[in-house]
Order: C-alpha cells, then sequence, then structure tokens
C-alpha cells in the first residue's frame, strides 16, 4: 500500500531519482549505500505555506530490495504505533502516527495532511483489492478527522501483512512483465 501511494511502486520519480526502486520515497538517513537528491516539499507553519529543499533518498539495486526496504522500515520501531492502527484496520490513527513519526510531512497544514493521506491509503487499499480480486472491507474515510471508528482486524497483523505482500507482489510482477 505505501509503494502504491508514495511512489506508485518506483514508477513515479522524475529524473533523478528514475531507476531508484525506491519505493517509500525512503531518505538516506543513515544509509550507507547509493543515493539521490531530489527536491521534496513540506509545510511551513512558521511561513503558513508550502516550501521545497533538497533531500537525498535511497537508491536500491532492484525492485524487490526497494520493496523489502519499505516493509523493514516500517516494522521498526519508529513506525510500531502506526503499523498497530494498520493491524487495526484504523487508518485515519495510521495516517496519524505515520505524521508523528515523520514517515511523511505533507505540504499543506498538519490536520489536513493526515486526512489526506487517510484518503490516500483507503484508495490504494480499494486499488490493491480490487486487482487482486480479496473481499476485504475497507471504511470510507469521514469527512471530518478524527471520526473513524476503530476496526478490528480478523487476525492481529494480518491485514498489513496481506496488503503489503499483495503490493510486493502485484507491483514486483507488474515490473517482470514491462
Amino acid at each position: 500500500m505505501i509503494g502504491l501511494l508514495e511512489s506508485h511502486y518506483g514508477d513515479f520519480w522524475k529524473h533523478p531519482g528514475v531507476g531508484s526502486n525506491n519505493w517509500g520515497a525512503i531518505t538516506k538517513g543513515t544509509w550507507t549505500g547509493p543515493t539521490f537528491e531530489y527536491t521534496d516539499s513540506r509545510w511551513d507553519p512558521k511561513l503558513g505555506k508550502k516550501v521545497y529543499y533538497q533531500i537525498g533518498f535511497r537508491k536500491y539495486p532492484t525492485p524487490e530490495a526497494g520493496a523489502r526496504d519499505v516493509y523493514d522500515h516500517l516494522v521498526g520501531r519508529r513506525h510500531g504505533a502506526a503499523m498497530v492502527a494498520a493491524r487495526d484496520q484504523d487508518w485515519l490513527t495510521f495516517s496519524r502516527r505515520l505524521r508523528e513519526s515523520q514517515y511523511y510531512l505533507g505540504n499543506v497544514p498538519k490536520e489536513e495532511a493526515i486526512a489526506g493521506h487517510q484518503r490516500k491509503v483507503v484508495s490504494a487499499l480499494k486499488t490493491i483489492t480490487r486487482a487482486t480480486g480479496e473481499k476485504t472491507r475497507i471504511p470510507t474515510p469521514p469527512a471530518k478527522p478524527g471520526t473513524l471508528p476503530r476496526k478490528k482486524a480478523s487476525a492481529p497483523g494480518a491485514l498489513v501483512f496481506i496488503v503489503i505482500g499483495l503490493g510486493l507482489v502485484w507491483g514486483v510482477g507488474k515490473w517482470r512483465r514491462k
């Protein structure tokens, strides 16, 4: 799901990110492997507007390596609270936790960014379930942030790994068909 909404499985990068296999818009951080510099944007609350900046993103040798790093990144300590929300199918809390852990910043005010991210998550889930024929129930995002009821997954963690796995299979399969 993250690979779809962040970079369409690595296909949406423009130069110099083309061919980077970076599915999750993962920045270089402490990465010692190859990187590329890219212009990104974020909301600056002090200025009250979107600002642009240069940042390094990770580059991977294969789509599989990029997909694996998205998975490893999301299930790590920093984003664990978001993954608990995903397990519970609470997509608003999932989006909020990813924003709080600075996985994404958004280029609009914080609450607007969270609500927009939640809508994109739900849209990505619908795309994946349509493509795979899965019968997962995906709630419609509420009009206002904070009103989505919590839903328990039928098996703890199952949906998270199904969605990540299906995204990997679909994306890698799509790449191999090219």
